[in-house]
């Protein structure tokens, strides 16, 4: 969301509301991306390479034949 020329991220849909709540009417824009490629090399850096304001969290997979599954129909086959 950018509001006044500051970029504020929201990483899901209360973090969005919240920030809604809190900026007039007409005074944001939204934007929202599918993948990484679509990010301006800036704003990777701030959501995903920067150490100080990345999110990561950890991924346990019980079922690695049904992940592969998964991924395989989702993503396609090499």
């Amino acid at each position: 969301v950018e509001s006044h020329k500051k970029a504020y991220y929201c990483y899901d849909d209360k973090d969005l509301n919240d920030l809604i709540r809190k900026n007039s009417p007409n005074s944001y824009t939204i934007q929202r991306f599918k993948g990484l490629g679509e990010m301006m090399p800036a704003q990777l850096w701030e959501t995903t390479l920067n150490p100080e304001t990345r999110l990561l969290k950890q991924l346990r997979v019980d079922d690695v034949a049904e992940a592969n599954i998964v991924f395989s129909s989702l993503m396609g086959s090499r």
